[in-house]
C-alpha cells in the first residue's frame, strides 16, 4: 500500500472510531490509540499529510488536540496553545495547521 493510502486508511478507521463514540461526553473517548500509534510510527513524512487533512476536513470528527498530541510526538516538540485559544477547537486547528507550515 502507498504512503499515502496507507495514511488515509488509518484517518478513515479513526473517524470511523470517533462516529462510534460521538454521543459519550468524554473526549478521552476519541482517542484511537492504535490509529495514534500508526500515524506516529509513519515519521515526519506524515505530517504534510496532517496538514493537508487539517486544511480539507474543518469539521472533521478526530478533535485537534488528538493532532497536535500526534505531531508533538512525530516531531519530538512541544507545540504551545496561546491561553486565548483553549478550548476552542476551530483556532487549536488553525493554529497547528500554521505550525506545521
Amino acid at each position: 500500500m502507498e504512503f499515502n493510502e496507507q495514511f488515509q486508511s488509518i484517518v478513515s478507521a479513526w473517524e470511523k472510531h470517533c462516529d462510534d463514540v460521538s454521543m459519550r461526553s468524554s473526549l478521552a473517548d476519541y482517542e484511537d490509540p492504535t490509529a495514534i500509534e500508526e500515524i506516529i510510527r509513519m515519521g515526519r513524512e506524515a505530517t504534510p499529510l496532517i496538514k493537508a487533512y487539517l486544511q480539507a476536513n474543518p469539521d472533521s470528527v478526530i478533535l485537534p488536540h488528538l493532532w497536535l498530541t500526534v505531531v508533538e510526538n512525530i516531531t519530538g516538540e512541544e507545540i504551545a496553545i496561546p491561553k486565548n485559544i483553549e478550548g476552542n477547537m476551530k483556532a487549536i486547528r488553525a493554529h497547528l495547521i500554521n505550525t506545521l507550515s
